[in-house]
């Protein structure tokens, strides 16, 4: 079974690995496989920190009992995440 964040298959690709000669490249593999799972997590922190910015500013623009507009950059920064064209 698959976790979202791949925890699961990473172990999975660790375990198979670990029965293959000690070969610099399935060494090199590895790391590099730690290095993209490092960096993807670093990645996927970031994106739910914008999207909290993006939900404190629009909350805090319709909290009022007049609700002010929800800034403009909340819509085109979540569209840019959602992999959409901001522009649009």
């Amino acid at each position: 079974m698959t976790t979202v964040d791949g925890r699961d298959r990473l172990d999975q690709i660790r375990a198979a690995a670990a029965g293959l000669p000690d070969d610099a490249d399935y060494v090199y593999l590895l790391e590099q496989l730690d290095h993209l799972t490092a960096e993807r997590d670093r990645l996927q922190k970031r994106e739910q920190a914008v999207r909290a910015l993006c939900e404190k500013a629009e909350h805090g623009a319709l909290r009022w009992a007049d609700p002010l507009p929800v800034p403009e950059w909340v819509g085109k920064v979540r569209a840019a995440l959602d992999g959409q064209d901001p522009a649009t």
